[in-house]
């Protein structure tokens, strides 16, 4: 029965870091890329209050420790406190009789069946031919389009201008088009990066590894 338990990765929100510190957000965000190699891993998005996307990070507990091995006793012991209250609440209720581990048992049952919906629509997303825009992609993997380009110019992916090196465009992943753009009643064409299903499950392993 334990099998059926399913623990969800532990996690703390960067904006949380920074209420829970009293220090400014944009300052814990500093501490995070001064003191973590690999941050970009562990980078999000949320919408601000003039709904603008704007950068966050979700660390695990190893990279928490990290962080907040220069904080002061005070703000350290603040936050492993927290974290021990978000263990605790993470911890599955095992069942205490045989009836409740029939409910158990049905319940995940059900939500594997409302899984599989989701699961057959994204099958059917990566067999298709359709092309998705960068900004697409971006919405697709839930970070921002910037961040997107950003990683992926970081990792050789993407050239200067946003569009694939030929290694990766000789993979069928990618296509560049020419988009028409109106600037001051002129029209030039300007390149535009198309990714396929197929490059969509290769963007987001780039980008989690």
């Amino acid at each position: 029965m334990n099998d059926l338990i399913i623990k969800q990765e532990l996690w703390m929100d960067s904006r949380e870091i920074a209420e829970l510190t009293n220090k400014r957000h944009d300052n814990v965000i500093r501490d995070i890329e001064t003191q973590l190699d690999d941050h970009l891993k562990f980078e999000a998005v949320y919408m601000g209050a003039n709904r603008e996307e704007r950068k966050c990070y979700r660390l695990p507990h190893r990279e928490i420790m990290i962080l907040i091995s220069g904080y002061s006793v005070e703000l350290r012991t603040k936050i492993i406190d927290r974290w021990i209250e978000l263990e605790n609440k993470n911890k599955p209720t095992l069942p205490q009789t045989f009836a409740e581990a029939l409910r158990l048992a049905a319940d995940q049952a059900e939500q594997i069946e409302t899984m599989k919906p989701k699961v057959l629509t994204y099958d059917k997303f990566l067999s298709s031919e359709s092309w998705q825009s960068m900004n697409e992609v971006a919405h697709i993997l839930g970070i921002g389009r910037n961040t997107l380009f950003s990683k992926l110019r970081n990792k050789n992916i993407l050239m200067g201008n946003n569009t694939p090196y030929q290694k990766e465009m000789d993979k069928g992943y990618f296509k560049v088009i020419e988009k028409p753009i109106e600037m001051s009643g002129n029209v030039f064409n300007k390149p535009q990066t198309l990714v396929n299903a197929k490059g969509v499950e290769y963007i987001s392993k780039l980008i989690a590894a």
